[in-house]
């Protein structure tokens, strides 16, 4: 069996007793196919990141599901023919869950550090391996200006360090506005890795978890 979460938000147009219903009626959805409801998140009344059908606040209901696509596949096509849910989303969190184990182990064997090379040495070109501005024959490399010659100075590149790998988080969460809004400026595009610092393996993750979080109105594309 497969783990997802599905995420639906619902008009604010509902009442309590109504919203409770659906939630119920999503219950028995679940279990009408061999499914089963693990947990059930309801965040409540919640400000939009912009606007959805011209509501500014909705309701989110986060539900842990365990079952096969054929559960998710109902549920989504309930979700579209019910005018109240204006958003949802499903995802298959038990290979996120997996990635991250590996990861877990990858940081473990290496000693907890996120590889990015060491500063001030360089990484391609002919003088890899020696420091910026450093020739084998002659040592620091000179340039002129004007009639005189002025020793190249030394650069020292600034050691970057992956955030998430320094704070051992394996799995990026796209519920957590406030983590991600931090690489997005704010024209909204996603900060690349040579500003943020982010490796590899995290910038994927980074990227795939700020679109979910935008589809949700949990960010906003652009800010104000």
């Amino acid at each position: 069996m497969r783990n997802y979460e599905v995420v639906f938000v619902a008009a604010p147009t509902l009442t309590g007793e109504e919203l409770d219903a659906f939630i119920a009626h999503v219950h028995s959805v679940v279990e009408g196919k061999n499914g089963k409801v693990l947990k059930v998140e309801n965040w409540g009344k919640r400000t939009l990141a912009y606007r959805i059908r011209k509501f500014r606040d909705a309701y989110y209901v986060v539900l842990s599901i365990e079952g096969d696509g054929a559960v998710i596949a109902e549920l989504e096509r309930r979700f579209r023919v019910t005018d109240s849910i204006i958003r949802f989303l499903s995802v298959r969190i038990d290979q996120d869950m997996k990635r991250a184990e590996k990861i877990k182990a990858a940081r473990q064997s290496s000693g907890g550090r996120c590889a990015r090379g060491r500063p001030g040495i360089t990484s391609t070109g002919p003088g890899r391996g020696r420091p910026a501005g450093f020739s084998r024959a002659r040592g620091p490399i000179e340039t002129r200006s004007g009639n005189m010659a002025v020793p190249r100075r030394f650069t020292v590149r600034r050691k970057r360090v992956c955030k998430f790998c320094a704070e051992k988080i394996t799995f990026i969460d796209y519920k957590d506005g406030k983590l991600l809004s931090h690489f997005i400026p704010e024209r909204g595009k996603i900060l690349p890795r040579r500003i943020s610092g982010v490796c590899s393996i995290h910038q994927r993750q980074l990227s795939e978890a700020i679109k979910r979080a935008r589809h949700l109105a949990i960010i906003p594309f652009v800010s104000d």
